[in-house]
């Protein structure tokens, strides 16, 4: 899981955004909008080579570090 940690950290700060490796932090105060949004959510698939389905693209299901680490590492069991 660190490892996954460590990449989603990487897919902000290629977008320019540096974030606290912290889950107390809300994401979406970087990701103010929906095109950064997407913007992040495509270099996570990419990065992962993974499909997130729609249902997990609602902006309040993964709102921090964590909450997008537990998602990509169920995604990638699949």
């Amino acid at each position: 899981m660190e490892d996954t940690r460590k990449k989603v950290i990487e897919c902000f700060n290629s977008l320019g955004f540096v974030v606290d490796d912290d889950d107390t932090v809300d994401i979406l105060d970087y990701l103010d909008n929906s095109i950064t949004y997407i913007s992040f959510i495509v270099e996570v698939e990419s990065t992962f080579d993974i499909e997130i389905p729609d249902e997990y693209l609602l902006q309040g299901r993964m709102r921090n570090i964590g909450n997008v680490c537990d998602v990509v590492e169920m995604l990638k069991k699949e």
